[in-house]
């Protein structure tokens, strides 16, 4: 036994020095948006492109960004309390955004942006009768508003809240935004 140790470790040692294999990811662009900013230009939130000139962002940091409206920038549409929601009017644009009419699968990865870089998780649930989906990970404040969307772009929702003990983010499903849009 003695004698096939030392042979066993130089197997092991060869075998564990080998550099992992790192598949590349390629660069996932996010859908079109918007770094919503307060009057002191920080990052307050983010709003992004439904269609031309309409951009949907929580409502809960309407707040945050009101010097936007004031300037008219932007003018406000529509607003869902309940659902956190504020759909924005920006100049006419002429260009059509991805905005999907069913919600993503569970287990489905998706990304999100962060106002600088698209972050990679997976779809924890969807319900049915409800206007939310939940993703994993966590975010801050200013980041509420921003999309979530798959690897070809199609946008499945805004985020709209987090619950950082569970590590679980909170998206208004693009479906019903377009469906809020259309009423209003």
């Amino acid at each position: 036994m003695r004698r096939f140790l030392p042979a066993f470790l130089a197997i092991l040692l060869v075998g564990c020095s080998s550099e992992p294999k790192i598949s590349e990811i390629p660069e996932i662009q996010p859908p079109e948006n918007i770094i919503l900013k307060n009057s002191e230009n920080k990052q307050v939130g983010i709003a992004t492109k439904v269609r031309d000139g309409v951009w949907a962002a929580a409502d809960h940091g309407i707040s945050k960004f009101e010097n936007l409206i004031d300037s008219g920038e932007f003018r406000i549409l529509g607003r869902d309390f309940e659902k956190n929601l504020v759909l924005l009017e920006k100049n006419r644009e002429k260009s059509e955004s991805k905005f999907s009419d069913h919600p993503p699968a569970v287990g489905e990865d998706v990304f999100w942006f962060d106002g600088s870089q698209s972050v990679q998780t997976q779809v924890e649930s969807v319900a049915s009768d409800s206007a939310r989906f939940s993703i994993s990970g966590k975010m801050r404040f200013s980041h509420a508003g921003a999309p979530v969307f798959d690897k070809n772009g199609e946008i499945f929702g805004i985020l709209v809240g987090a619950n950082a003990s569970q590590n679980r983010l909170f998206a208004l499903r693009s479906d019903w935004i377009l469906d809020f849009l259309d009423e209003n």
